[in-house]
């Protein structure tokens, strides 16, 4: 007798998470694959522990689930993942919402969509990409929408508040990286001092990180070349710089 398929459904349970998988897998004719991968209330803090990141300061709840079809071979796999409660760095973030889609060498980020509560109302976070394994070309775009930190705390201990966009763009290869990054700041406190409006404009080329940031209420600007690759070279210059003002 000839197995043509292999069926498994099982389920786990460790810290109240489940785990779920179900399905076939052909084992003749081009090994053809019908399979559902859910995982649900899944701790984002037990996640960064179990791939030793516990440092990062990061909270939440996630649940995901995979369709996996095509063949052995060739799989072709739809991905959705949510997540709520989000924490990262003393801030909330809210709830995340994604959609992937795996096929044969390419990766795509269909959508991500990350809805901050704020009492100004709700900020976004969207973005998209994708990734080919061959040649490890990716596509990245990023843009935010209403952002308010109100309560972020930085690696230091340093506090920072105040109003955020930034816009991201790449297109390029991990060999050699290119984009672009826009960030737009007001009212900007950072620690005691009241920074108010920042500009800061980053392109990454020729693997070189080129800056122009400037604090509009202190006349200041800086530019900077940081290599992205070792010894890591950099470059600064500033303009005019006037007292900073101590937050009231």
């Amino acid at each position: 007798q000839v197995l043509h398929h292999l069926r498994w459904d099982g389920r786990r349970h460790p810290q109240g998470a489940q785990a779920h998988v179900a399905g076939t897998i052909g084992l003749q004719g081009g090994g053809p694959l019908d399979l559902t991968v859910s995982a649900d209330a899944v701790q984002i803090a037990g996640l960064l522990q179990a791939f030793e990141r516990s440092e990062i300061p990061a909270s939440g709840v996630m649940s995901a689930t995979a369709k996996v079809a095509g063949t052995v071979a060739r799989p072709i796999a739809n991905v959705h993942v949510k997540a709520s409660e989000l924490v990262a760095y003393n801030e909330m973030w809210g709830t995340l919402v994604g959609d992937a889609r795996a096929s044969g060498r390419r990766i795509d980020v269909d959508s991500v969509v990350v809805d901050k509560p704020q009492d100004s109302g709700n900020g976004r976070i969207t973005a998209t990409g994708s990734y080919q394994l061959d040649d490890r070309r990716y596509d990245l775009r990023l843009q935010s929408e209403k952002l308010h930190l109100v309560s972020l705390v930085l690696p230091g201990n340093r506090a920072v508040t105040g109003a955020i966009d930034i816009t991201a763009r790449g297109a390029g290869t991990i060999e050699q990286p290119a984009g672009e990054v826009n960030l737009r700041a007001g009212d900007l406190i950072v620690g005691n001092y009241a920074i108010g409006s920042v500009v800061a404009d980053t392109t990454l080329a020729n693997r070189t990180a080129s800056t122009f940031a400037r604090a509009e209420r202190f006349g200041v600007t800086v530019k900077s070349e940081i290599g992205v690759e070792r010894p890591y070279q950099a470059t600064l210059a500033s303009g005019a710089i006037h007292t900073l003002q101590h937050a009231s």
